[in-house]
């Protein structure tokens, strides 16, 4: 599961980055926010999914764990 997440949060990192390529190429003012709609989606989208694979990662008692002894280490 969280691999199929890294994928889709890798797609679309280059969906986001194809629209503001896309923006950035128009002078035209109703274009560049069309174009914007779906790159504030796509973020939210990202956002949730980061949160997904972060507690996918922290979930399991063993990362709970390694994570207790890294943050006991001196600094």
């Amino acid at each position: 599961m969280p691999a199929d997440l890294v994928t889709r949060r890798r797609q679309i990192i280059e969906m986001v980055v194809a629209e503001r390529n896309r923006e950035r190429r128009t002078q035209v003012k109703r274009i560049r926010k069309s174009n914007a709609r779906p790159v504030a989606a796509l973020e939210n989208e990202l956002t949730a999914i980061d949160t997904e694979i972060d507690a996918a990662m922290r979930g399991p008692p063993v990362w709970r764990g390694k994570e207790n002894l890294l943050a006991s280490a001196p600094a």
